[in-house]
């Protein structure tokens, strides 16, 4: 799901050479605002920005309140049930574009079907090697409800 959304929407952006924020901007009628380009700031800038209480998508973009509720993670995103979150880890949050991993409290073997060898420390996996890419995925998801 990822993949797919950040190749359809990069595709759209590739000729023009353009970050994920500002092609999100293009479309939103209140731009995205962030001070600086790490995972850090941009996540703050979309808390500050009011697609953060669009419910609509049912996933949401982490309150700042709850970055660092897992010791060693900064989450990023969470499920509406809170059931799978997506998080890079904390000694990365200052970095612009680190990986980005995916945690559950379901298997991530049985429940989500992720290979056993994906599988890192028994309780998260790779879920997309850069934050640009996940970023493609979670503004196109809003940009299409």
């Amino acid at each position: 799901m990822v993949n797919s959304t950040y190749y359809m929407l990069r595709q759209k952006g590739a000729g023009l050479d353009i970050s994920p924020i500002d092609y999100f901007n293009q479309w939103s009628t209140i731009p995205i605002r962030s001070a600086c380009s790490s995972v850090l700031a941009t996540i703050d800038g979309l808390n500050a920005h009011p697609l953060a209480t669009d419910i609509t998508a049912q996933d949401y973009v982490m309150p700042s309140k709850r970055y660092f509720e897992s010791p060693g993670r900064f989450r990023i995103y969470g499920e509406n049930q809170d059931v799978f979150y997506c998080f890079v880890l904390q000694a990365e949050a200052d970095a612009s574009n680190p990986p980005v991993y995916f945690e559950s409290c379901l298997d991530l073997i049985t429940d989500y079907g992720i290979d056993p060898d994906s599988i890192i420390d028994n309780d998260h996996a790779l879920i997309t090697p850069t934050f640009e890419r996940f970023l493609w995925h979670i503004l196109g998801h809003q940009l299409c409800l």
